[in-house]
């Protein structure tokens, strides 16, 4: 009898040895499968993620760059000088903000910071306007102390700009002009050295309106002048109305009512005629004694085509000339010049794309420095 219950517990003991041997291949089957599952999911989400949803950018190019930041507002630019990130050829974006800045903006780096780290370089690029190549100057080697100092000036100078930038915030303002833009003008030295010119000729000039006979004008013409001043030191009359003939060549009406209250003599016997014929054009005629000086004007040895614009003006004033304009009657017309007046909206690529002539050739003729136009501004277009 033991021996029966001693099998019996054997064969009981050896069954359950294999129920818990199938068990434990079970669970070690099912945590297998648990990972295995796990992670091929794990890895299928890394391959996900590692997957871009888009192409990766390539960083834009520096001219790239510059193309967008000229069409960018002072402000605009500004708020990028806080931007280190790269560009290209070891330019930071800040960098080339800045360059636009002085580029387009007038910005006067030189009095931001004194002493530049390191001599000008340029940067060409296509300008979005008008499809032209446009440069910028760029200032290599800044530190963040520098930039530092650069904003600081912007945002505490009411006006930070270069006299050209002043002179363009003159131009395109709206009068009464702020008191603060004329006082910041008539410290330039090439409105001192106008001013001056006029004080020691003798010739009494209010500053306001002088810089009302220089908006006439253009930038170019003013430092050009200015330049040859430095270099001459002339300061006699004769000096003066070579400039105030200078400025009827731009069609200045100030220039020419100053010249014929001043000496007619001068202008009938020293203008020569392309300059007398734009002088007859602009002067309003408003003066006593025009109509004496247009007869004096048809005695003179002069041109058929200054016969012809005199009587013209003699006729237009109702007053019958003392002698005709002898053979002038018969002399051919002077050919008009192609006028337009700026409008709202208009660039010189776009008025010069209408006339079928280069945004170069529009610039030469109108003695233009930069792109910009002023709307109402009547611009000379070039057969």
């Amino acid at each position: 009898m033991p021996m029966m219950i001693n099998t019996d517990w054997q064969k009981r003991a050896r069954f359950l040895t294999q129920i818990l041997i199938l068990s434990g291949a079970l669970n070690i089957a099912l945590i297998a499968t648990f990972f295995t599952v796990v992670m091929k999911e794990k890895q299928e989400a890394v391959a996900f993620d590692m997957t871009p949803s888009q192409p990766i950018l390539a960083p834009l190019s520096n001219e790239t760059l510059l193309s967008q930041y000229a069409m960018m507002s002072y402000a605009e630019l500004l708020s990028l000088l806080e931007n280190g990130e790269p560009a290209e050829a070891g330019y930071k974006k800040r960098d080339l903000a800045l360059g636009a800045l002085i580029s387009f903006h007038f910005f006067p780096l030189e009095k931001a910071i004194s002493v530049l780290p390191s001599q000008p370089r340029t940067l060409s690029f296509i300008h979005p306007e008008g499809q032209e190549k446009a440069d910028v100057q760029m200032i290599p080697g800044l530190t963040d102390d520098h930039y530092a100092a650069i904003l600081n000036f912007a945002k505490t100078e009411k006006w930070p700009l270069r006299p050209e930038g002043l002179f363009y915030e003159i131009q395109h303002s709206k009068p009464p002009l702020d008191p603060s833009l004329l006082e910041a003008f008539y410290l330039t030295p090439e409105f001192y050295l106008i001013f001056n010119l006029f004080s020691h000729t003798g010739f009494s000039i209010e500053k306001p309106f002088l810089i009302e006979l220089l908006a006439q004008g253009d930038w170019k013409s003013i430092s050009q002048f200015t330049e040859d001043q430095k270099k001459m030191g002339d300061i006699t009359s004769e000096r003066l109305k070579f400039f105030l003939v200078s400025w009827v060549q731009k069609r200045s009406t100030l220039a020419s009512q100053m010249l014929m209250d001043w000496d007619p003599e001068y202008i009938v016997r020293r203008l020569g005629d392309d300059d007398l014929l734009v002088f007859l054009d602009v002067y309003p005629g408003n003066r006593k004694g025009y109509d004496a000086f247009l007869k004096n004007l048809l005695q003179s040895p002069r041109s058929d085509a200054i016969w012809k614009k005199a009587g013209e003006k003699l006729a237009a004033l109702g007053v019958a000339p003392a002698a005709p304009p002898k053979e002038a009657i018969a002399s051919q017309p002077v050919t008009a010049q192609k006028k337009y007046v700026v409008q709202e909206g208009d660039s010189l690529w776009k008025i010069a794309r209408k006339h079928k002539v280069s945004v170069e050739a529009i610039k030469k003729e109108n003695n233009l420095e930069t792109d910009r136009v002023r709307v109402g501004r009547t611009l000379i277009i070039p057969n």
